[in-house]
Parts: structure tokens; sequence; C-alpha cells
């Protein structure tokens, strides 16, 4: 399964994008939802498991 990675600008429409391909079943991880970063000095990724299968 192939896998995109898609930045930009606050404001650009990616979270917006993201839901319209969730609508028709596309597997998609908005990193902005809560939970996907924890402060710790800095900001830092937290890694979700189940989104690497």
């Amino acid at each position: 399964m192939s896998k995109i990675l898609t930045t930009g600008m606050s404001g650009t429409g990616k979270s917006s994008a993201l839901s319209e391909l969730a609508r028709p079943g596309y597997r998609v991880v908005d990193t902005d939802d809560p939970g996907w970063r924890e402060y710790r000095g800095e900001w830092l990724w937290v890694l979700r498991e189940r989104w690497l299968a």
C-alpha cells in the first residue's frame, strides 16, 4: 500500500483534503488532531503503531 505525506503552511486545506479522502474509506492520519504530539521541552511526534500496518 502506498503512503502519501501532505505538508504545507497553516490554513492551506490539508485537514480538509484528508477529510475528503477519508469519506470514501481511505485511511488518513491528521497529525493536527490531539494525541499525535507531546511536549518534552520541545514538540515531539507520538508514534502510533496502529497506523504503521
